[in-house]
């Protein structure tokens, strides 16, 4: 197989171009903030051998470390969902689950995305947990007791297998949620 039809191939020019290109548009992300590729890497065939045998189709490279350089212990194959969320422009915030991103969060709770984002910029709070006759919400968050423990309506639903507008109409009338 030539070099230049190996499937890592464009992925390893590309890691060049924005480390070295200077007049590469992305330069200033990489090789501007001084992010270079270790001296082993430098060399194709040794990229191949420490990074094909964990690539998987439609898998991205990832450093590890943002401001990292390009090297084995700091790269690692990636989907694309896991790259949006390494990025250094994330906005961190905390939850009931820990220090994650507004994408986990939403994800995570169930709410939509931009109206987490939308509480976090304006500085309300991000997650309301309502006791009975507070529904400002058409749907809030809430946080329920289960037999697996406190979690979301969401996370209730795909444990116990009950519909969560069920467990929400339960919740909110006071029956019993399972």
């Amino acid at each position: 197989m030539a070099i230049t039809t190996h499937p890592l191939y464009p992925r390893w020019v590309t890691i060049k171009r924005r480390c070295y290109g200077v007049t590469a548009p992305d330069y200033p992300r990489y090789g501007g903030r001084g992010i270079k590729l270790c001296k082993r890497w430098m060399r194709f065939a040794a990229f191949v051998e420490d990074m094909e045998p964990t690539f998987g189709s439609g898998m991205t490279l990832e450093r590890i470390d943002n401001d990292g350089d390009y090297s084995p212990d700091n790269c690692r194959w990636a989907t694309q969902k896991e790259q949006q969320r390494n990025r250094n422009n994330n906005v961190i915030i905390d939850t009931p689950w820990g220090r994650m991103t507004i994408a986990e969060a939403a994800e995570r709770s169930g709410m939509n995305y931009y109206t987490l984002w939308t509480r976090h910029q304006i500085g309300t709070p991000l997650f309301r947990p309502l006791g009975p006759g507070n529904h400002t919400d058409r749907q809030p968050l809430i946080f329920l007791d289960t037999p697996w423990g406190k979690m979301t309506r969401k996370e209730a639903a795909q444990k116990s297998g009950v519909d969560p507008q069920t467990l929400y109409w339960r919740y909110r009338n006071g029956k019993p949620l399972f």
